[in-house]
């Protein structure tokens, strides 16, 4: 996502960065939650906010 100040970030990217955060910290620091499934969902949650970032720049009716 880049560095951005919070003024200019979207609320999506807002809730994607401190999604992934959480994730991120929940799978060094959970010791019952497995790697994989921890990697699954951190890897998942970016590809989401990748594709939904790209549909929004090639987005022919957004707002400038």
């Amino acid at each position: 996502m880049g560095r951005k100040e919070i003024s200019q970030m979207t609320f999506f990217n807002f809730f994607s960065a401190i999604t992934i955060g959480t994730l991120s910290g929940a799978l060094v620091t959970d010791q019952t939650l497995s790697i994989g499934n921890g990697l699954i969902a951190l890897l998942a949650w970016s590809i989401l906010t990748i594709i939904i970032g790209i549909m929004t720049i090639k987005s022919k009716r957004r707002n400038n």
